[in-house]
């Protein structure tokens, strides 16, 4: 399974190489550039599936208090 997506500055990438070591399985990667050019630094963060479905449920819960 692959699947890589960017959605402005964020981008999404699943497959199973991000989290084997940790026993997740499938990994998740998240990443981030620090500002909108090619060279600002990168934040990336590694999970695995279901730490990404957490996130989901947090930021759902986020943009419900928001009233987004």
């Amino acid at each position: 399974m692959n699947y890589d997506k960017r959605l402005g500055r964020l981008r999404v990438t699943i497959n199973d190489n991000g989290a084997r070591d940790h026993g997740y399985g499938h990994g998740a990667t998240i990443e981030c550039p620090d500002g909108w050019n090619a060279f600002c630094p990168v934040q990336t963060l590694t999970v695995s599936v279901e730490e990404l479905r957490d996130l989901r449920y947090l930021i759902d819960r986020a943009l419900a208090h928001a009233g987004g």
